[in-house]
C-alpha cells in the first residue's frame, strides 16, 4: 500500500503540474508512468523500489514486462473507469487471501519481496566505511 502511495504521489504531482501550467505533456507523463511503472526498474516502480518489492510474471518468474505492466494498470488511466477500478482493486485485495489485486490476475503477475533500499544503503555504508579504513599503503597494495 505504501508503494502505491509513492506511485500515486508521482502521478498526482504531474497532474498538478498539468493543472498549474496547462501543458499536456505533464499529464501524458503521469499517465505513461502509471501504465509502465511496473516495468521501469526491472519489475519495480519507484514506490516498489523504495519498499523492496518487485512485480514478476507468473509464467516464468521474471520481472514484469512492458505489456504486462500495461495490462496491470490500464484501467487506472481511463477517466471514470479509474475510480471504479480503484474501488474494485481495494475490495479484491482485501477479499483475496494472498492480497493479489485484480490487475495481477488480469496480467498474470504477482508482487513479491525483492531487495530493499535499506539493505542496499547498509551495504554501501559498510563498503565506504571499509574503504575509509584502509591506509594508503593498503590501498597501494590492493591496486597492484
Amino acid at each position: 500500500m505504501l508503494a502505491s502511495i509513492v506511485d500515486i504521489s508521482l502521478f498526482l504531482s504531474s497532474f498538478y503540474l498539468f493543472l498549474f501550467y496547462g501543458k499536456i505533456y505533464f499529464l501524458a507523463f503521469g499517465c505513461a508512468y502509471i501504465l509502465f511503472r511496473d516495468s521501469l526498474l526491472q519489475g519495480k516502480s519507484v514506490g516498489k523500489f523504495v519498499f523492496g518489492l518487485i512485480v514478476i510474471r507468473l509464467s516464468d518468474g521474471k520481472p514484469c514486462s512492458i505489456s504486462r505492466s500495461i495490462l496491470r494498470n490500464i484501467f487506472f488511466v481511463i477517466p471514470g473507469i479509474n475510480i471504479v477500478a480503484l474501488i474494485f482493486e481495494v475490495y479484491y485485495c482485501i477479499k483475496d487471501k494472498q492480497g493479489i489485486r485484480l490487475g495481477d490476475k488480469f496480467a498474470m503477475t504477482q508482487v513479491v519481496e525483492g531487495k530493499k533500499v535499506p539493505e542496499l544503503v547498509k551495504f554501501l555504508q559498510n563498503f565506504f566505511s571499509y574503504i575509509d579504513s584502509l591506509t594508503e599503503d593498503e590501498v597501494q597494495q590492493k591496486v597492484r
